[in-house]
């Protein structure tokens, strides 16, 4: 995952990192190496962020944008589209970072707590005071839900932490735990 972090920024130099995928990467490679370090609480607050991101990007990226990207692609295009997306790199930015996010999820089960929840939402936030500070006044428009302009800006806000309220119920329910 380091090697996957390192050649993105290596490629594509520091605009990747501005993706809410690379967040939820970069999060996901902080969670583990705290394990793997021995830095267990830094480690357990990156649990349900790191969880909640890859969940979001995984579904997200396959069962809408993928499909839709698909769709306004003509041949010469899809070919192209269908040779990125299956590359190495987005298949762990959009597929294998899920399954990592699981393993850590139920190899080292505990329980979530309320502040599970709240840390989740403050990286939210962050991105996306990242995002409305810096990118969208620069440009940068990756994520129209994310614009602050149209007046149902409101509805996608408040979507997205009813959607990380409905994760953090979701898997606050671990069956290892009872």
């Amino acid at each position: 995952m380091i090697f996957v972090q390192n050649q993105s920024v290596y490629k594509y130099k520091w605009f990747p990192l501005a993706t809410y995928t690379c967040w939820s990467y970069f999060l996901l490679n902080l969670h583990f190496l705290f394990h793997a370090v021995d830095f267990p609480l830094a480690a357990e607050l990156l649990r349900f962020p790191s969880l909640a991101m890859a969940t979001v990007t995984t579904t997200v990226w396959w069962l809408v944008l993928f499909p839709v990207i698909l769709g306004f692609c003509d041949s010469k295009s899809r070919s192209g589209f269908m040779k990125l997306n299956f590359s190495f790199f987005l298949m762990n930015m959009h597929l294998l970072n899920f399954p990592l996010a699981l393993s850590s999820y139920w190899l080292l089960p505990r329980a979530l707590v309320f502040t599970d929840f709240w840390v989740a939402t403050i990286v939210a936030i962050v991105y996306l005071f990242f995002y409305l500070l810096v990118l969208d006044p620069n440009g940068v428009h990756l994520y129209i839900i994310l614009s602050p302009r149209p007046w149902w800006c409101v509805l996608s806000y408040s979507g997205i932490l009813a959607l990380y309220a409905g994760l953090f119920q979701a898997f606050s329910h671990h069956p290892h735990l009872g």
